[in-house]
């Protein structure tokens, strides 16, 4: 049996992600609002 590729969770600065909060991170809310969603059990 292959076992899964396992990465490992680095803590990161989300501001290094997203600079800005209404040009950065909105958008990728809005295309991942799915994820976000299945990943707290609720509907969003």
């Amino acid at each position: 049996m292959n076992e899964p590729d396992l990465g490992k969770l680095e803590l990161i600065d989300p501001r290094k992600i997203w600079k800005t909060e209404d040009r950065d991170f909105t958008p990728w809310l809005a295309d991942n609002i799915d994820e976000l969603s299945d990943a707290l059990g609720i509907d969003l």
